[in-house]
């Protein structure tokens, strides 16, 4: 949208995130109702005030009503914005959703969707031996390490025994996707740090398809917000683009890491440690030896 004047699908967005963050706040407390006069303060001062830069086009009965709404924000809530939004959605619809279906980036962003519903509607994933994901590929366990235990999922997510281990662990309970899931957030974030925004498109756009998207075959739990972030960088991925589901799945793997330290046996590690240095490690052939993210 950089080449079209992007006010009304800017204002959109803003006043979306403000439906889905004023749905988290409790307004019988009289600081939420707060919050929500400081996001919709802001919100017009971004578009709707005569003196933004930014100004989206607003008829004049329009502009008042939404004025007589943001003296009560505890009362219109979620739809403090919904008379404004009237005309900036007509004027989407229209004509910039129009000029967005002839350009290339939506044809790249269908032909995503399209090949990855495509192969959900087959359920190939689990047959098809030519998707895997990014595994670690190296370990720092040392006998000293293993017997002193207690690692970190960090240490876990960056091991490759570590991660193997606990990937079986989880697999045989089918709750594997959160571990999965981590691990690839954290690829994409090494990746971030040498790669540019158009190189790292790819990744992104399956990360989010596999995991994240409604309905997607490995779904992970997030909330809307969250997912609506993602969304929002996925034309131009950045590095932390992520952070929000990152934090969520860390949470969930956190229920099972006690556990999963509880059950590991020394002396398998020490097995798969002597067997990765003599450069014949068993190979699992556990749901992500079959799975790419491409």
């Amino acid at each position: 949208m950089n080449s079209y004047c992007a006010e009304n699908l800017n204002f959109f967005m803003a006043v979306d995130k403000f439906k889905d963050e004023c749905g988290l706040l409790d307004f019988r407390d009289p600081e939420s109702v707060q919050s929500c006069k400081e996001m919709a303060d802001q919100i017009w001062a971004d578009f709707l005030s005569l003196n933004s830069p930014n100004e989206v086009s607003l008829p004049s009965d329009d502009r008042e009503q939404t004025q007589e709404r943001m003296k009560r924000p505890g009362e219109f809530r979620a739809k403090l914005f919904d008379v404004a939004m009237q005309d900036a959605i007509k004027t989407l619809q229209k004509d910039t959703l129009m000029r967005f279906l002839k350009a290339p980036q939506y044809t790249e962003m269908a032909t995503k969707v399209s090949a990855v519903h495509e192969m959900i509607v087959k359920k190939v994933f689990d047959s098809d031996s030519s998707y895997q994901v990014d595994l670690p590929t190296v370990t720092t366990l040392t006998d000293e390490k293993i017997a002193k235990g207690n690692f970190s999922l960090d240490d876990i997510l960056g091991d490759k025994i570590l991660f193997r281990e606990m990937l079986d662990y989880l697999e045989k309970k089918f709750k594997a996707e959160n571990l999965k899931c981590a691990r690839q957030i954290r690829r994409f974030e090494e990746m971030a740090l040498q790669m540019k925004a158009d190189d790292l498109k790819d990744f992104a756009w399956n990360l989010y398809l596999y995991f994240i998207a409604p309905g997607s075959p490995y779904e992970v739990s997030c909330t809307n917000l969250d997912r609506k972030s993602v969304q929002l960088r996925l034309g131009c991925p950045i590095k932390t683009m992520f952070e929000p589901i990152k934090e969520n799945t860390m949470l969930v793997l956190k229920q099972d890491h006690k556990s999963f330290l509880q059950q590991l046996q020394p002396k398998t590690l020490k097995d798969r440690l002597k067997a990765e240095k003599a450069g014949n490690a068993p190979q699992k052939s556990g749901f992500l030896s079959k799975f790419k993210v491409f």
